[in-house]
């Protein structure tokens, strides 16, 4: 039970670290779509579509290690 209780709360912290992560991400990201190419960060318009799924992507992976960890929290019961 104490290993659960553990992984409960490292599970929690991650998630927490990572939402508080989400908004400045988010924000770099929209930072790329500026049309000024001068920039050091530009990214073509063709790219930007790829860059625009950086947040999906991270917001997946915050949804599916806690499914993980709760896989394995139900299966060793």
């Amino acid at each position: 039970m104490k290993a659960n209780i553990g992984m409960l709360i490292g599970l929690f912290v991650s998630i927490l670290i990572a939402i508080v992560l989400l908004g400045p991400l988010a924000t770099q990201v929209n930072q790329f779509q500026d049309t000024n190419s001068s920039k050091p960060y530009y990214v073509s318009p063709s790219e930007y579509s790829i860059v625009t799924l950086i947040p999906l992507f991270f917001v997946l992976v915050i949804l599916i290690i806690p499914a993980v960890l709760a896989y394995k929290i139900y299966r060793e019961r």
